[in-house]
């Protein structure tokens, strides 16, 4: 194992410059494969003492010279298959470089702009893809303990739409509150709702379509809760909830499309260019 006083002093060393490019020191060698300074540098970002970055630099390298180890073994004794193993390498190899440069493409050249009326009609389109898995609602929410203040008033608040009421609620709720939620115009799934709040109802639609608001509680608190509206799973997904969606899926169709004439035309180019020759012609 390399010692760590040895790690210490090259790398005290190479700080100060005092090897140049063309000094790399070897740190180990495995056969014919060698480890250099300069490739394990890196590794020391972030640590907060050196003897925490010696000792991983360390350790490193003995995984290095180890990994190194079992390559040569597994060279040796898989010949057969040595073949077939280099092909998939390098077909990774092929579909990574290939991967990482459609990336780079599609974020510098391909238009990235979804328009609300794209959204709408891709919407409008394709409804039946967009079929509720669990119940949702709009609601507000508000838990408190039992003996908060002003509880009469909180239960007039959390019922009214006057816009005074709503202001006294948000007030209420920023100094009294466990939790709350005032946002009514955003859709939540039910599973998530009753996570939080001791419903226990066993039929979700029928509650729903019965009860407009409610107050429950448990030993930790009182809940108010209140539902601004709700659809039933199966039906259909609002397009509130599945704007995001809508908006992957146009992106991911043009990126697709995007690619294919970026493709088309590189073999296009390369064809007129005299690159590409199939010997059976």
């Amino acid at each position: 194992m390399i010692r760590k006083t040895w790690i210490l002093l090259l790398f005290g060393l190479s700080s100060c410059h005092y090897f140049s490019t063309s000094d790399d020191v070897v740190l180990a060698t495995v056969h014919e494969k060698k480890l250099l300074l300069s490739d394990v540098q890196s590794l020391l970002d972030g640590f907060d003492s050196k003897e925490d970055s010696v000792d991983f630099v360390q350790n490193w390298i003995e995984s290095w010279v180890k990994e190194q180890l079992m390559v040569q073994q597994a060279q040796n004794n898989l010949t057969n298959q040595l073949e077939s193993v280099q092909k998939q390498i390098e077909s990774y190899q092929n579909s990574l470089l290939i991967y990482h440069y459609q990336q780079a493409l599609v974020s510098q050249k391909m238009d990235t702009t979804v328009y609300d009326y794209q959204i709408q009609d891709y919407y409008n389109e394709h409804k039946k893809e967009f079929e509720l898995k669990d119940h949702i609602v709009q609601m507000i929410y508000v838990k408190v303990d039992e003996d908060a203040p002003k509880m009469s008033k909180l239960k007039k608040w959390y019922l009214s739409d006057k816009e005074n009421d709503k202001l006294f609620l948000e007030e209420y709720c920023y100094q009294f509150a466990e939790e709350f939620s005032l946002n009514d115009s955003t859709w939540v799934y039910f599973s998530d709702v009753l996570r939080k709040v001791p419903i226990t109802s066993n039929n979700p639609e029928d509650y729903l379509a019965k009860k407009k608001f409610d107050v429950l509680s448990d030993s930790t608190g009182l809940y108010l809760v209140r539902f601004k509206k709700y659809k039933i799973k199966n039906s259909v997904s609002p397009l509130d909830l599945e704007r995001t969606r809508i908006r992957n899926i146009i992106l991911n169709k043009r990126k697709l499309v995007f690619l294919k004439k970026m493709e088309t035309e590189l073999y296009q180019n390369a064809l007129a260019k005299g690159q590409i020759k199939y010997e059976a012609n």
